[in-house]
C-alpha cells in the first residue's frame, strides 16, 4: 500500500490532467494527455488503491485505461 499524501498528490495530478485534456485544442495533445493521465492511474491500480476518482477528476470513458474501468466496475 502506498502513503495517503502520496495518493491523493496522484489524485490530484490526475485531475489537473483532466481539466487540461479538456481545454486543448487537438487530438495529439490530447492522446498524450490521456497516455500520461492512465499511466498514473494504472500505477495506482497496481499500488493497490481501492478508491475511484471524482467525475470531474476522469476523463471520457471511451478515454479511461481497461483496468479502472474493470476497478470502477463499469
Amino acid at each position: 500500500m502506498i502513503a495517503e499524501n502520496v495518493v491523493e498528490c496522484i489524485e490530484d495530478a490526475l485531475g489537473r490532467l483532466a481539466y487540461w485534456w479538456r481545454g486543448v485544442g487537438t487530438q495529439e495533445e490530447k492522446k498524450t494527455i490521456e497516455g500520461q493521465y492512465n499511466e498514473l492511474l494504472i500505477w495506482l491500480l497496481k499500488w493497490g488503491w481501492t478508491d475511484t476518482l471524482d467525475p470531474d477528476a476522469e476523463l471520457p470513458d471511451q478515454c479511461l485505461a481497461e483496468e479502472y474501468l474493470k476497478h470502477r466496475g463499469f
